[in-house]
């Protein structure tokens, strides 16, 4: 089978979707991640070492992307400083991440899409680009992480601990015009504008874009429909 990416005859490798080092902070002592369907009727399937596909890409095209997949966890995971919260009544509402490599973590993001797309297993099963792969594809072999308008990501972060549960991707309509995926990986939450038509102005100030920090959304596990979804669902099994 050909690589994905470059197309060619090289040996294929266990590549994973999301990188591996982002289920690290979701195992919880010797419980391990769990896989949260949407689909109905399915339950949560243990996840020791994370969702890989061995039938997308080679050794070498994977080691490129790698090397977004570990930028974008030593910004993302350095422990956040008190000082660059922005709070709003008196809870913080924003975290300000500065300094950012814009080319570097944006190709990161524009790779986790193509890579849940092209993908056949089931957890992603709802990730289907359809005509912007290829443009996702040229994107990534020409290390072009586009404008703030291509591909825009908007990040939020679940602050008040972890919960060891990976929920599949979700395709999304703002306002019923503008077409993004919703993409869950460990306390982060990545909104990534599959469209020709910008976000709004009021959600383009949190868009990631060069030359300024990253503004992360702060939300509460307590408030999330996701938990809330998870609990019922281990309700049942126990």
């Amino acid at each position: 089978m050909r690589c994905r990416l470059c197309n060619g005859n090289e040996p294929l490798i266990e590549a994973h979707i999301i990188p591996e080092s982002f289920y690290q902070p979701l195992q919880v002592g010797k419980d391990l991640p769990r896989i949260y369907s949407a689909k109905k009727g399915e339950y949560p399937k243990r996840a020791p070492t994370g969702i890989y596909d061995k039938k997308i890409l080679c050794g070498h095209c994977d080691n490129q992307i790698g090397v977004w997949d570990q930028y974008a966890k030593e910004v993302l995971f350095t422990p956040f400083d008190e000082e660059r919260y922005i709070r709003v009544n008196g809870e913080n509402a924003l975290y300000e991440l500065a300094n950012v490599d814009y080319a570097k973590l944006k190709l990161f993001f524009i790779s986790l899409l193509w890579r849940a797309s092209i993908t056949t297993h089931d957890f992603f099963s709802s990730v289907n680009v359809g005509p912007w792969e290829a443009k996702l594809r040229e994107m990534i072999t020409n290390s072009d992480p586009g404008t703030e308008d291509d591909f825009s990501v908007i990040l939020s972060k679940f602050q008040n601990g972890l919960s060891n549960m990976l929920v599949n991707p979700m395709r999304k309509r703002f306002k019923n015009r503008i077409t993004y995926y919703r993409l869950r990986m460990a306390d982060y939450v990545a909104i990534i504008k599959v469209d020709k038509l910008p976000f709004p102005p009021e959600l383009r100030r949190f868009v990631l874009k060069p030359d300024a920090p990253v503004l992360v959304r702060i939300r509460k596990h307590e408030k999330s429909k996701e938990i809330e979804a998870a609990v019922q669902i281990d309700e049942l099994l126990n």
